[in-house]
């Protein structure tokens, strides 16, 4: 058998380093003594729990393959991390894995929900004020993240209504459609953008640690806030968050309620604002302006392969409008229905002086365009336009805007793929 764990020496800890090299010696030779701080490292995978079994030999191959090429990724993951660092978190995921992020399928490996501290861009349509609750007197730092990732779950189910906890997404798009609108009483939004944040950390006092750094951390502190991605899941699927919580937090755990998908709206969850925000407030007008900018702009990016012929179709969208009004004019009859398409009308005439906009428009839909990386947003276009929160007291022009503008992204896109 090849000895893997050659290529690794001076790029993790010494501890593990020994512990591959013990159990490569194990693997070659049966009578050679595994001591018992050794095999528990070996066996730490729940499926290896049994190693008093007669085919100990063959599971150390197993283990020890995987640890191999586990490791390899990492220190290609991590690469830009310290030669210290990299070695904790490579034996954390070796060794320790208590927040259940990691499981072994033959000799690869998989994440149901991964929790790497990063940095994004962060959005969010301000909102009412939020009463955090506050974390303290936990037995461990464990119990302790599993404390904030029910408070997540608890936030995320609660709604508008019951806001705890602060929410962002990293696509600036499911912000612009789901929430951002104006009130009926209110004669602006406002965004807010967190740009360069810490995301899936724990804040200990004056520390920023990795949620894994801190569930090894043995330091206690009087305080904790946090940052946590609850979109990083396999495959992007929602029902693969539902089983790494089951399985992190136990079978009688509360699941985030079905009709709330914090994976597909990448959304993030603080305990408080932790760093400094920027600011943008937009009026009717503006707002109408930077939704066409951002859904033009869009679909620009998604058909950038394409050539030519798509550079100028999303300007059509004023004719879109017309042929909507026209089809629904005709579909239409009653005294009911006519008022409402008069209101329709209004809305769309109102629509074509926005879409014009100005330099002072434009000055402030380029600022927050900078902030936007074009090639991770995603629209989820396969959903319809039932998506938009459509609150009681919402700017109802907004909201058909929102509509025309999306559904006119999906017509285009069937028509032209």
């Amino acid at each position: 058998m090849q000895k893997l764990h050659l290529d690794y020496k001076g790029e993790i800890s010494v501890v593990a380093f020994e512990i591959l090299e013990k159990m490569y010696l194990g693997i070659k030779d049966d009578s050679y003594h595994l001591d018992e701080e050794i095999m528990s490292k070996a066996f730490k995978g729940k499926e290896l729990s049994n190693i008093q079994k007669c085919d100990t030999n063959l599971k150390l191959k197993i283990a020890y393959q995987r640890y191999c090429i586990l490791i390899k990724e990492l220190l290609n993951e991590y690469s830009e991390l310290s030669e210290d660092e990299k070695g904790k978190i490579i034996d954390y995921y070796l060794f320790d894995n208590r927040l259940e992020e990691l499981y072994y399928l033959g000799l690869g490996h998989y994440y149901n929900a991964k929790f790497k501290k990063s940095q994004a861009v962060l959005f969010r349509s301000n909102g009412g004020d939020r009463n955090t609750p506050v974390i303290h007197g936990m037995s461990s730092n464990l119990e302790t993240v599993k404390l904030i990732f029910n408070q997540c779950r608890e936030h995320i189910n609660k709604g508008k209504d019951k806001v705890r906890l602060y929410s962002y997404s990293k696509c600036f798009g499911i912000v612009l459609f789901k929430y951002l609108s104006i009130e009926q009483d209110k004669d602006s939004v406002e965004l807010r953008i967190l740009p360069n944040q810490n995301i899936n950390v724990i804040y200990n006092n004056d520390r920023v640690m990795s949620l894994q750094q801190f569930i090894m951390d043995e330091y206690k502190a009087s305080k904790t806030d946090y940052c946590i991605d609850m979109s990083s899941v396999r495959s992007g699927k929602r029902d693969n968050l539902a089983v790494w919580m089951k399985n992190f937090l136990g079978e009688r755990s509360i699941e985030i309620q079905k009709i709330h998908s914090p994976v597909s709206d990448q959304e993030v969850v603080a305990s408080r604002i932790l760093n400094q925000e920027i600011s943008n407030s937009f009026n009717e007008e503006e707002l109408i302006y930077l939704l066409y900018r951002y859904y033009k702009k869009y679909y620009e990016v998604r058909n950038n392969d394409n050539g030519d012929k798509f550079r100028h179709e999303f300007e059509k969208v004023t004719t879109y409008l017309n042929e909507e009004f026209e089809k629904q004019l005709s579909d239409n009859h009653g005294e009911n229905n006519t008022q409402q398409l008069k209101i329709l009308k209004a809305y769309i005439e109102r629509f074509k002086l926005c879409l014009g906009g100005n330099e002072a428009h434009d000055k402030k839909v380029d600022l927050i365009f900078n902030f936007i990386d074009w090639s991770k947003e995603n629209l989820n276009l396969e959903k319809d336009t039932e998506s938009i929160y459509k609150f009681e007291f919402t700017n109802s022009m907004i909201t058909n805007f929102k509509g025309f503008l999306h559904n006119y992204l999906m017509k285009v896109s069937e028509d032209l793929w």
